[in-house]
């Protein structure tokens, strides 16, 4: 019970401009053997760096593992005149239960602890942004994950 009080408390946040180009410098990095692509890059995004990378981290290495047959995962940045959209998608298995994929401790990896989606909707709503995935429309196969993160007024 307290691991589940744990991803609820509130977040200390440093919300301050990151140039999308860097983001992607860093989690390119830290994923070198992965065919990661990127589309956007001349955005520039409002929030915690730290955490928006802990979050990216995680849905990248969802992304890894759900066997996409290329094996590319495509994270795109796209500025609105509002908000920040970030979009990682991949072609692999797909979603197979969305309906419990923010569930804290559900998985359906036999060593997942069903914390990372939890956790990383919950530090994107502390930055007053939303996360959303779905299955790819009809017939590309995989999932898509998308960050919305509000800009300053």
């Amino acid at each position: 019970m307290s691991r589940y009080a744990e991803l609820h408390k509130p977040l200390q946040m440093q919300p301050q401009w990151i140039n999308a180009q860097q983001l992607w410098q860093r989690l390119a990095g830290l994923f070198p053997d992965a065919q990661l692509q990127s589309q956007g890059l001349h955005t520039r995004l409002w929030a915690d760096p730290v955490l928006l990378q802990q979050v990216m981290i995680n849905l990248i290495k969802n992304a890894q593992e759900a066997g996409s047959p290329s094996g590319s995962i495509l994270v795109t940045f796209v500025q609105e005149p509002s908000q920040c959209v970030i979009r990682v998608v991949d072609h692999g298995h797909g979603i197979a239960n969305i309906d419990n994929i923010f569930v804290p401790f559900y998985s359906t990896k036999p060593q997942g602890q069903g914390i990372g989606l939890s956790l990383s909707r919950h530090i994107i709503e502390q930055m007053g942004g939303s996360l959303v995935l779905d299955n790819n429309p009809a017939g590309q196969g995989g999932a898509v994950a998308e960050v919305r993160l509000s800009l300053p007024v």
